[in-house]
């Protein structure tokens, strides 16, 4: 639910990372020990995400521009551990390419960003946010939260949590569940062999795709309307942002 944290890396943290991935890689061989696990910590996630969509969204409507930029110093301080993964990568030229297919794909889409109305008549149009919550969680180091700011579905992704109860809001859920489930399966074995083989690609590609979601977001935040006190709150939570991710970061 914050920007700046990657569930991934927190559960790297945690060591239950490669153990929830081998899980889910290898469905087949589920047993009831690994089904007690899974419930668990879904439960966990679950109640996690309600409780903190609550706090974010308040947040958002009485502080948009400071906690915006608090967001961003956030997402800022957790890059260095992106960085010191690619160190040492042997290919520059290759990595450039990559580096730029991803901030480029980022760079486009948000500048194509989703109209909050268009859920309100497709319930389906919430699988792709689904799918999107599963690469997200599965790739550590990067922030689904940031994915949906910079689509302009982050509000929309608040308000399937918050109504999560809500009867009316059985559908969405459906289909939300449906994308993650399946990304969660198709992606797991993927991401296995890539973090394997390919750690450092993936990673540059991944720190592609921060650098562009920062400018984008900037972008967004400085294109609404603010007050000097605003500016000034908003530099100082940018600050605190990077500096509380960075130890958090480092103390992980």
């Amino acid at each position: 639910m914050i920007p700046g944290f990657s569930g991934s890396l927190l559960a790297i943290t945690f060591g239950v990372y490669e153990k929830t991935l081998n899980i889910i890689a290898h469905l087949r061989n589920l047993t009831k020990s690994k089904m007690t696990y899974l419930l668990l910590l879904g439960t966990g996630i679950i109640i996690g995400i309600i409780i903190f969509s609550y706090i974010v969204k308040f947040l958002l409507e009485c502080v948009y521009f400071p906690i915006m930029l608090l967001f961003v110093g956030l997402i800022i301080g957790s890059m260095q551990d992106l960085w010191e993964n690619i160190k040492g990568y042997k290919r520059p030229v290759l990595g450039f390419l990559f580096f730029i297919g991803s901030f480029s794909s980022v760079i486009l889409f948000s500048s194509n960003k989703i109209s909050y109305g268009d859920f309100d008549t497709s319930s389906f149009l919430y699988f792709p946010l689904g799918l999107i919550e599963s690469i997200t969680t599965l790739i550590p180091g990067i922030s689904a939260t940031a994915v949906y700011m910079i689509l302009g579905v982050y509000d929309v992704i608040l308000d399937l949590y918050i109504n999560v109860l809500k009867p009316t809001n059985l559908l969405n859920l459906f289909f939300y569940f449906v994308g993650f489930g399946i990304g969660v399966i198709i992606l797991a074995k993927l991401l296995t062999f890539l973090l394997t083989y390919y750690r450092k690609i993936l990673y540059i590609s991944i720190l592609g795709f921060m650098l562009a979601a920062i400018l984008s977001l900037i972008r967004d935040i400085f294109n609404t309307s603010f007050s000097f006190v605003d500016l000034i709150l908003g530099v100082f939570f940018l600050v605190l942002g990077y500096i509380v991710s960075n130890k958090l970061n480092h103390l992980f």
